[in-house]
């Protein structure tokens, strides 16, 4: 099931970014991009996960000739793509303009990136011609220092979180191999706009094979300034014994690094909710 809130969070990026026409998708033609997400996710709603939904084709208008499209018009298509942890985001972007019956596509962005990097339409609107690429025109993300990473890593260990951690596409190892080997799959710069925020994982208490286990599951951000810093948490308790038993602690909204309790509190408030939930649940296990 895809999560409303990434619809509705990525429908009002788009709109921040001036995209209000109508949009496009398979036989779907709204002016309002929820309702358009919505109605095109309609069609999966028989489909496990949406698993056949994504990768789909976006389409919007950023300049149209109303007493004869034909004639004139610049088209946004855009590849989007869904993961659970990072929501939906933009995979491709290409621009189709039509002009003195000559049609010209410029390829904008090729490798995944957020709504937010991508241009805004009053940017495509006042072009005369179309680049080959807008990658000069987005913005960069600075140089990562080793510095800020050797801090985050010590703050964690001091904090308690001393085992293994997991990234997207990284699986379970010491944080500093874990970071390295997803920053070197996504490197610095415009093509990897979404390397952040990136959710890492870690098991605080049991471990893969325990048949009880607790998972810290981190919302990292990056800034040249501050440098890395969590600003969410989420606490999820499993326990297979009899069945399958996944109790998760309200999410908890960090404002800095110092605000990160200690992954023995983490634990703590993992078991008593668990407690809690079975109380309320009946069970006496």
């Amino acid at each position: 099931m895809i999560d409303e809130r990434h619809v509705e969070n990525f429908s009002k990026q788009f709109v921040e970014k001036g995209y209000d026409g109508k949009f496009f998708a398979l036989n779907v033609e709204e002016t309002d991009l929820k309702r358009c997400m919505n109605a095109y996710l309609k069609f999966f709603s028989g489909t496990e996960g949406y698993k056949n939904a994504f990768p789909m084709t976006l389409c919007s208008y950023v300049d149209v000739n109303e007493h004869n499209p034909r004639s004139r018009y610049s088209l946004c298509v855009f590849g989007v793509d869904y993961d659970q942890v990072g929501g939906l985001h933009i995979s491709s972007m290409k621009v189709y303009q039509l002009s003195d019956h000559k049609m010209k596509v410029a390829h904008m962005i090729s490798q995944p990136c957020p709504v937010n990097a991508i241009p805004y339409k009053s940017e495509l609107q006042h072009m005369a011609y179309l680049p080959e690429k807008l990658f000069d025109k987005l913005p960069q993300l600075p140089v990562i220092s080793a510095e800020h990473l050797d801090t985050f890593i010590r703050i964690l260990d001091e904090k308690g979180y001393t085992g293994k951690f997991m990234a997207p596409d990284v699986p379970y190892n010491q944080l500093a191999h874990t970071m390295l080997a997803y920053l070197k799959e996504r490197p610095v710069g415009i093509d990897n706009k979404n390397a952040f925020p990136v959710w890492l994982q870690t098991i605080t208490q049991g471990s893969l094979i325990t048949d009880q286990r607790t998972v810290c599951m981190m919302k990292v951000q990056y800034d040249p300034n501050k440098g890395f810093f969590p600003d969410q948490l989420r606490v999820i308790r499993f326990d297979i014994r009899k069945g399958v038993s996944i109790n998760e602690v309200v999410p908890i909204l960090l404002k800095s690094i110092n605000d990160m309790p200690t992954a023995q509190k983490a634990n703590a408030l993992a078991l008593k909710n668990q407690k809690t939930e079975r109380k309320r649940r009946g069970l006496k296990w």
